[in-house]
C-alpha cells in the first residue's frame, strides 16, 4: 500500500502506475488496485 512519501517519490510512483495502465498488458485495473491500495475510481481519473 502507498503511504504518504515525499513529493519526488509520489510522481515516480504514479508515473509507474499509469505506465503500467497505459501499456496493452493482462494487467486489470482491479489488480494494480488491489496491489497499490489505490481506489478503482481513482485510477479511472
Amino acid at each position: 500500500m502507498i503511504q504518504k512519501l515525499g513529493k519526488c517519490y509520489i510522481e515516480v510512483i504514479k508515473e509507474s502506475i499509469v505506465k503500467r495502465i497505459a501499456l496493452p498488458s493482462n494487467e486489470v485495473i482491479s489488480q494494480i488496485s488491489e496491489e497499490t491500495g489505490i481506489t478503482e475510481a481513482t485510477l479511472y481519473k
